[in-house]
């Protein structure tokens, strides 16, 4: 995914003086990176739905037989409260089918604020299909849970990949524990992924990854639901339960994520990697310089393009290499009449996009 954001800089038609009078986005698709298969912002107030914010339309579904789950303040805007209820007696399950979902190897990012955290709550599964020759704790292609008490009342995130079938592809689990039995006011980043062609699995809490190498080839693609909370294998059989936690933010990707993607993540809550986003602009009418400072990936390219109109054609002004979350780059009077010549120029209008 490609993500452009557009400044518009108006300018004296008798000097260089600049002022920003305006501010647009637009996206492009394009091959570069991980791809977003879903991003559920979960800020809606009530169910049974919730809205998928990529192009591929995941919808997210309550389970009418479990918990409904209760909007509550979120990280940003509103999340979701994965509770129980006496009736129905199952914690809440969301849940979505869609084919973009359906991914062998693939990445997650969600954030949590525990209210209540029992050994193996569930927070996110794959389901397959029923498979009745599985035991109980192989009845799904991965997971993401809670595993049991250290003995000091906390306990790792475990990631696990199973494939179809009741196999088994690996396992990790992250180097930082949460603990049990009680809830907690920060919000908590999770995050990671599998490749299915190396067999590594990573993840991340809190930006701390831990990783190991299983084996290729885990079939996660069978069309079965990708569910949050509360997860089944078949119609009937709950086969993982929801962890008692506030959830929020919930992105799925075509391929595990890096260190630098779940930096930026955490950097910026709410946008989905790849995503630009302009922290400042300013001009200087002495040196008639422009600075302009977005939100970036550390090792990724970000090029400068520059127009006299909104709709005419976009010219290269710099190109610059992120080393961190945020890049700052100058753009010089001389630079830009390197571009566009020495003569006065009524507007410019600037776009930031990568690669």
């Amino acid at each position: 995914m490609k993500i452009k954001m557009i400044i518009r800089e108006r300018c004296s038609l008798l000097t260089t003086t600049c002022v920003t009078i305006g501010l647009m986005t637009g996206v492009v698709n394009s091959t570069f990176g991980q791809n977003l298969k879903a991003h559920w912002t979960l800020d809606e107030l009530a169910g049974p739905t919730y809205a998928d914010s990529s192009t591929n339309h995941c919808t997210l579904y309550q389970d009418p037989n479990t918990a409904a789950a209760l909007v509550e303040p979120g990280l940003v805007g509103n999340s979701q409260w994965l509770n129980w209820q006496p009736v129905p007696g199952t914690s809440t399950r969301l849940f979505a089918t869609n084919s973009a979902l359906q991914n062998d190897s693939f990445g997650f990012s969600f954030w949590i604020q525990p209210v209540y955290l029992n050994d193996y709550d569930n927070f996110m599964l794959k389901e397959e299909a029923y498979d009745p020759n599985s035991p109980s704790y192989a009845e799904e292609s991965w997971q993401v849970h809670m595993i049991g008490n250290n003995g000091s009342g906390a306990a790792p995130i475990e990631f696990i990949v199973r494939g179809t079938l009741g196999q088994f592809y690996g396992v990790v689990t992250s180097i930082t524990n949460l603990t049990l039995y009680t809830g907690s006011t920060n919000w908590i980043h999770v995050a990671g992924g599998y490749d299915a062609v190396g067999g590594t699995l990573t993840i991340f809490v809190n930006g701390q990854m831990n990783q190991s190498v299983g084996i290729p080839g885990a079939d996660s693609s069978d069309g079965s639901p990708l569910s949050i909370g509360t997860a089944k294998n078949g119609p009937n059989n709950y086969v993982a339960f929801a962890a008692g936690a506030y959830i929020d933010d919930v992105q799925m990707y075509d391929s595990p994520l890096s260190t630098n993607d779940v930096a930026f993540i955490e950097a910026y809550p709410g946008s989905v990697l790849n995503s630009i986003n302009i922290q400042s602009f300013n001009y200087s009418s002495g040196s008639g310089t422009a600075n302009l400072t977005f939100s970036s990936e550390a090792t990724l390219g970000y090029t400068v393009r520059a127009s006299t109109s909104l709709t005419g054609s976009y010219l290269p002004v710099t190109s610059i290499t992120a080393t961190s979350v945020s890049t700052t780059v100058a753009l010089s009077k001389s630079l830009l009449d390197g571009v566009f010549g020495p003569s006065p120029r009524p507007q410019l209008f600037y776009k930031v996009s990568s690669p």
